[in-house]
């Protein structure tokens, strides 16, 4: 009970201070809360975001698994304030587009400390979860995936960031109470024409 009045008078503190401010307001709000995990998320941000690059990988590891994809692209853009990003997936095969298969969105979460990941398939799958930067250059997301006919997944994905443009993200999924390793990509920053989503 102490812990939902203490989120509530935050919410209401949140509501009033940033009533007509906009983002500015908001950023101050993040302001007051900065520390070691949020200076890390936002660079995390920084590092997805930065010039408007597309993430590149190569799916030659399991492209017959993927009916033919050959490669998968991603791309993040900075919401205003710092905070937040939002970004899709899509896959190329023999070099046409596929997709797009996945829609994100990444924010801080200020009451639990923790970023906050979302994603949306247009197929209806969700996933949702928080996200920690333990960390400089590692976030590791954990999220619950829901599909449309009720069925449930965990899955966790830790993000390594060896340097400014490569991204090397391996993926897992929780079966019995561990994580049982599932794969593993090495994404590398280059420009590209824009997302199809």
């Amino acid at each position: 009970m102490r812990r939902w009045n203490r989120t509530r008078a935050l919410l209401r503190a949140a509501i009033v201070a940033g009533a007509g401010a906009g983002v500015g307001a908001q950023a101050a709000l993040a302001q007051g809360a900065e520390d070691a995990g949020l200076a890390r998320w936002k660079a995390h941000l920084e590092f997805r975001t930065r010039g408007g690059t597309v993430w590149w990988t190569s799916n030659a590891a399991y492209e017959e698994e993927d009916g033919g994809i050959d490669a998968y692209l991603m791309r993040f853009d900075m919401v205003p304030g710092g905070l937040a990003a939002e970004g899709c997936l899509w896959g190329e095969r023999d070099g046409e587009v596929v997709g797009p298969f996945w829609k994100f969105f990444m924010g801080w979460d200020p009451v639990e400390g923790k970023g906050l990941v979302y994603q949306a398939s247009p197929g209806g799958m969700v996933g949702n979860g928080h996200a920690t930067s333990p960390e400089e250059g590692l976030t590791i997301a954990e999220q619950v995936f829901r599909t449309p006919d009720g069925a449930t997944a965990s899955v966790r994905h830790e993000t390594r960031e060896p340097d400014a443009d490569t991204d090397e993200s391996r993926s897992f999924d929780g079966v019995d109470g561990e994580w049982v390793p599932r794969r593993t990509y090495t994404w590398h920053r280059r420009e590209a024409d824009g997302p199809p989503c």
